[in-house]
């Protein structure tokens, strides 16, 4: 059993899609192409976290697909489906080029700005929009950090390090 910590947001069923149970599945990412291919997915029902496997998919839209789950034969039991979460776990998450970072990989990172450390981050405030860094400076502040690809100078993965060019004040807030 999958708990949200172990996994990461897919997407959103968002509609049921023609009278044979199938629902329409928007998926949220650059890359809709990765999930494809998934033999399920988790859907977020009353809480938990419980698979549904695909037997059919289809594209309907570059981020939407149609989607035929396994025992889901009719429109009532689809429509049950509406609105739920679909997840996936993190061991699925395609492998990014080394400029590039998943939200939940940066908890711990260290913060350079300007060359020197700043401060460690703790984790990242997804806020539609504008994510932010929740970073701890080395003076023991609590910071929020707009997640903006101009302040990135470089990011180390191997080295959990994050080099930025912040402007200035922005740390002392």
């Amino acid at each position: 059993m999958f708990n949200q910590d172990q996994c990461f947001e897919l997407g959103i069923v968002t509609k049921v899609h023609g009278l044979k149970g199938h629902v329409a599945l928007f998926i949220d990412s650059d890359t809709p192409d990765n999930y494809f291919k998934m033999e399920s997915v988790l859907l977020e029902i009353q809480g938990n976290l419980v698979p549904f496997f695909i037997e059919n998919i289809q594209r309907l839209k570059p981020n939407v697909f149609k989607v035929g789950f396994e025992d889901i034969t009719s429109v009532e039991a689809a429509s049950d489906l509406v609105k739920k979460k679909a997840f996936l776990p993190l061991n699925q998450l395609p492998d990014l080029p080394d400029d590039q970072f998943y939200f939940h990989e940066i908890g711990g990172f260290e913060l350079w700005n300007d060359g020197a450390l700043a401060g460690i981050i703790n984790q990242v405030i997804d806020n539609p929009g504008n994510p932010l860094f929740e970073v701890t400076t080395t003076e023991g502040n609590e910071v929020l950090i707009p997640i903006q690809d101009h302040f990135i100078h470089k990011l180390h993965k191997k080295d959990k390090k994050i080099e930025m060019n912040l402007p200035e004040g922005l740390l002392d807030l």
